[in-house]
């Protein structure tokens, strides 16, 4: 079990009380901590203290950021299989017992992942589950058999609070681009679905708690999405553009050493790069007359690939 932390001090003693008491108490939870002070750490010793026996402080000096601390505490666990813990969730008391069944029951898995309820900073539900916005049909889909273009395509994202990975996977871990903003989540979840050793499982183990100091792009905005807010979001000044592009980069490198891929995931994945290789392109060309050089194929991929005319306008735009 590994727990990233940064400024944790507020909700990290709830996390990992709930993390003591599953029904199949983890062997080790290992706690990374970025923050600046030693507030966490304060409150991590008093949980600590407990019995358990299991709990251990790992302080980052200098800071890793929050994928790199995770890959770190990877690379010390010593488990057959590990847990990634956010620092403000709770875990209900059956996840870490059902996942370790599901990954027994399906030695070819490298990867499973599952469902979160959606909590606010009380614990009070807001959503059933984290994908309630996504087509009808699609989490079923996905539970039945992740496929690789699902996960590469903004379609669904497992995130890193509800993975569990082999020990055996920690090589291809290690190949995550760190300096490039990519997310542990992603890169694990999608080089685990294009090697075909991905598994979601449909059922909510995770309270995922919400609130203003989450480092996940997920907020109540966006569970209640409205035009508004679409309009918004496409106009913001942030874009996540290179940073899809480092990862598809890296992706893209990984399957041309790799064995064993499906014909199917190398096209899907040399789709989706030339994309937004052809994004990037079209954002070189001087504004207003970016339009000028879109083309029909980029245009049809918006929609197939992309989020539609959002994209479009971000990159007339940005």
């Amino acid at each position: 079990m590994v727990v990233a932390a940064y400024r944790g001090e507020q909700h990290i003693a709830e996390q990992l009380t709930s993390l003591l008491e599953q029904t199949r108490r983890p062997d080790e939870i290992l706690v990374g901590d970025d923050s600046p002070d030693d507030l966490t750490e304060q409150v991590v010793a008093s949980v600590a203290a407990s019995p358990s026996g299991v709990v251990r402080y790992l302080r980052n000096e200098p800071r890793r950021g929050i994928s790199g601390n995770f890959l770190h505490l990877a690379e010390v666990a010593t488990g057959d299989l590990i847990f990634f813990s956010d620092q403000d969730d709770c875990w209900l008391p059956q996840k870490i017992a059902r996942l370790v069944q599901v990954m027994a029951e399906h030695p070819e898995i490298e990867v499973a992942g599952c469902n979160s309820q959606v909590v606010d900073g009380n614990l009070k539900p807001v959503e059933k589950h984290l994908y309630g916005h996504l087509p009808a049909g699609l989490v079923e889909q996905i539970a039945q058999s992740p496929h690789f273009p699902d996960l590469v395509w903004p379609r669904f994202a497992i995130y890193g609070h509800n993975i569990c990975m082999r020990s055996s996977f920690l090589p291809i871990f290690q190949k995550m681009p760190l300096n490039a903003g990519v997310g542990h989540d992603i890169w694990l979840t999608q080089t685990a679905a294009l090697l075909g050793k991905m598994l979601f499982v449909n059922e909510p183990f995770t309270l995922y708690r919400i609130h203003g100091d989450n480092s996940s792009a997920l907020t109540m905005e966006t569970l209640n999405e409205s035009f508004l807010h679409r309009l918004k979001d496409t106009f913001k000044s942030h874009d996540d553009l290179a940073a899809t592009m480092a990862n598809l980069d890296a992706l893209h490198d990984f399957a041309q050493s790799a064995d064993a891929i499906a014909p199917e995931n190398k096209q899907a994945l040399e789709r989706s790069w030339r994309y937004f290789h052809a994004r990037l392109a079209l954002r070189r060309f001087p504004r207003p007359f970016r339009f000028l050089r879109l083309t029909p194929a980029l245009v049809r991929d918006y929609w197939h690939l992309g989020t539609g005319w959002r994209s479009l306008l971000r990159d007339q735009i940005l």
